[in-house]
């Protein structure tokens, strides 16, 4: 075969491997045929004249991305909450860092009764004390976002995401992506928010920017008359399709913690993001939960036996 007829069917090789990434994402049948169709009007659009390998690969991958906005295969960002978890297919090595920013506080919500789990609603419109846009405005740090003022030490809770600088990183290895920093504070009711939208960014060490995770999470404010780990305050996951489905980081009142989030680069590449564990030295002031824990089924049962002994006890000695 001729260098040039090489080239060509290389360079379609490429382009039907670049969107069908795409396809592995988002689970579609009918996109493999799609892709098929594409890969020769792409191959037609970017040529193959020598020494235009990094050019073509960059239009390769531009066009593969347009090509699904245009057809509606574009992740949306919902859709992106659903892919944390993407297809493999990068070929590495991802030389770059993760950037997080923090914005949207939901202004209302629930405050959750930490021995019962009973839910009172409180609407803070006007009231809600944070960094990212509250009508009152409390002072948070880089890559943080702050809430709620006006009790005891710490009066503000806040919580941080420092990702990781990654240099030559391997495809498809489990690694620290980053980590949260959780300090669960005391503040007054009325002050807090219920949430914040978690950002980030796969950055190249050129700028460029080659995927984003937009992540809705919750902040849960208990109200401590239950054990001290139900009485921890969590910001929890949502719900999803993945191994971080409705994860929380619980946190005890007036304690600080870290917690590592692991993952892998993928894809176009992109972020993987597979678990979340406690830091080393944080496993006295919180632990990785599904939201408020309840008493293990030995506690309960202790409990109820108590109840039916205090019951006896009283018919015994009623008058």
């Amino acid at each position: 075969m001729a260098p040039d007829h090489r080239r060509k069917e290389a360079h379609v090789q490429v382009t039907t491997k670049v969107e069908s990434a795409y396809c592995g994402i988002l689970e579609l049948a009918t996109c493999q045929e799609a892709v098929a169709d594409r890969a020769w009007s792409i191959k037609r659009f970017v040529g193959f004249q020598p020494g235009r390998q990094t050019v073509i690969g960059r239009r390769i991958g531009n066009r593969a991305r347009r090509f699904a906005r245009i057809t509606g295969i574009a992740l949306a960002a919902g859709a992106t909450v659903a892919s944390w978890q993407a297809s493999p297919g990068y070929a590495g090595p991802f030389t770059g860092s993760i950037s997080a920013t923090w914005s949207a506080p939901v202004l209302s919500g629930n405050i959750v009764d930490g021995a019962t789990g009973a839910l009172t609603p409180e609407n803070n419109p006007t009231t809600a004390a944070c960094n990212i846009g509250c009508v009152v405005f409390v002072q948070g740090g880089a890559n943080t976002v702050a809430w709620g003022n006006g009790g005891p030490p710490p009066p503000t809770s806040t919580l941080s995401f420092t990702g990781a600088n990654f240099s030559s990183q391997a495809p498809n290895k489990l690694v620290t992506l980053g980590q949260f920093t959780y300090t669960n504070g005391t503040s007054l009711d009325g002050t807090g928010i219920f949430g914040a939208t978690l950002t980030l960014k796969l950055i190249e060490q050129n700028g460029t920017v080659d995927d984003t995770k937009v992540i809705p999470l919750s902040i849960v404010t208990t109200i401590n008359d239950g054990t001290s780990a139900q009485n921890t305050d969590f910001v929890q996951f949502p719900a999803t399709q993945t191994t971080l489905s409705a994860v929380s980081m619980n946190v005890f009142e007036g304690a600080t913690a870290t917690f590592i989030l692991q993952g892998e680069i993928v894809g176009d590449p992109m972020l993987s993001l597979m678990d979340l564990i406690v830091a080393p030295g944080s496993e006295d002031a919180g632990f990785v939960g599904t939201g408020r824990p309840v008493p293990e089924p030995g506690t309960l049962a202790l409990l109820s036996f108590g109840l039916l002994g205090l019951s006896l006890a009283r018919r015994r000695f009623r008058p």
